[in-house]
């Protein structure tokens, strides 16, 4: 992806793990170095997978695809596989499903969301617009 830029959202984002393990061990894109494994009824507790609906997401001070935004913001999902973020450089925003995931990751080039910024109403517009602005 040189000289270009990447958004993954949802399933795209999975894509860009090391590996994945819906349906069997899978190996990813690694544009993200963690893999990607389904919540466990242990993790999320009392939540429901899959994870649906809105939900907060905490973003980092500074975070280019949060720009505008509070750190604090709501935005959409519908998954039952995460990722999480302990170890990675790139970690620009985490949720709460039981346990602490990925919501959103940059990088130099390379973005990606667990959550639709499409459905996000005027949250995610602003960070469709932030990305395309990059």
């Amino acid at each position: 992806i040189r000289g270009g830029k990447i958004l993954g959202i949802c399933l795209g984002m999975q894509l860009m793990g090391s590996r994945g393990s819906e349906d069997g061990d899978t190996p990813g894109l690694g544009l993200i170095p963690n893999p990607v494994e389904r919540f466990t009824p242990q993790e999320v507790g009392k939540n429901k997978i899959p994870h649906i609906g809105f939900n907060t997401v905490s973003s980092k001070p500074g975070a280019r695809l949060f720009r505008g935004l509070p750190v604090a913001s709501d935005f959409y999902f519908v998954h039952s596989y995460r990722m999480l973020p302990e170890g990675l450089n790139g970690v620009t925003a985490i949720c709460m499903h039981g346990v602490k995931f990925l919501a959103a990751y940059e990088q130099d080039n390379i973005f990606a969301t667990q959550f639709h910024p499409e459905k996000s109403q005027t949250n995610g517009l602003l960070l469709l617009r932030n990305f395309l602005a990059q």
